[in-house]
């Protein structure tokens, strides 16, 4: 089924909010129960149960992580989403350094 590009938005806006919202359940939601993310190259994380795992262990080093929707486009039935996500990295072992850093889904 084809994607909107209004229906997109408001699903991006929705999944920017609950990576803000520092729920990872939350994030998890926006998977399918066999959905999942890899991320840089490295093992992907199955299913929502893993997924709320990474997404976790981001809020868990950026305690005051904020992710920012930059853009969103869809043609038939997929949408591209771009982020930019910034805070401290003052989690267990962080540098409590200032990151920034932008990517896709």
């Amino acid at each position: 089924m084809p994607v909107s590009q209004a229906k997109a938005e408001e699903r991006a806006r929705a999944y920017t909010e609950a990576w803000c919202s520092h729920v990872p359940e939350a994030v998890a939601s926006f998977y399918s129960e066999d959905g999942r993310i890899t991320i840089n190259d490295g093992e992907p994380s199955n299913g929502r149960e893993e997924v709320a795992k990474m997404a976790r262990g981001f809020i868990g080093a950026f305690p005051d992580i904020i992710v920012h929707m930059d853009d969103i486009r869809s043609s038939g039935t997929h949408a591209v989403y771009r982020w930019t996500l910034e805070g401290h990295n003052t989690g267990p072992e962080g540098t409590g350094s200032y990151v920034k850093i932008s990517g896709w889904e």
